[in-house]
């Protein structure tokens, strides 16, 4: 992942004994700080330190004219297509997006 990449990752690990069936563990957002000296690779590097069971990512950059809160708004339509997928185990779920719940009332 190439240094100070902004957009979206998810974190996922290899269900056992099912050849390339993947669980969603994780979806966050890299590249979005006021000074976005870190991005996605930062990221990833701190799940890893961290010990969390993940085996897979995938990563969506953003091109340099999305904003902060458009990438925040992207997480928030990731977290709101996974919600109730009971096969998803998202650490996030209590965020999302407020024009996504707005949308559910």
């Amino acid at each position: 992942v190439p240094h100070i990449t902004r957009g979206i990752y998810i974190l996922y690990r290899a269900r056992s004994g099912k050849a390339k069936m993947f669980d969603a563990l994780y979806i966050g957002v890299g590249g979005v700080s006021r000074k976005a000296t870190s991005g996605i690779r930062s990221r990833l590097r701190s799940h890893d330190k961290n010990k969390q069971e993940w085996t897979h990512y995938s990563f969506f950059e953003v091109h340099d004219n999305i904003s902060r809160e458009e990438i925040l708004e992207l997480e928030g339509l990731f977290l709101w297509i996974f919600r109730h997928d009971s096969r998803v185990r998202l650490a996030n779920v209590q965020r999302g997006s407020r024009i996504f719940k707005s949308l559910s009332s």
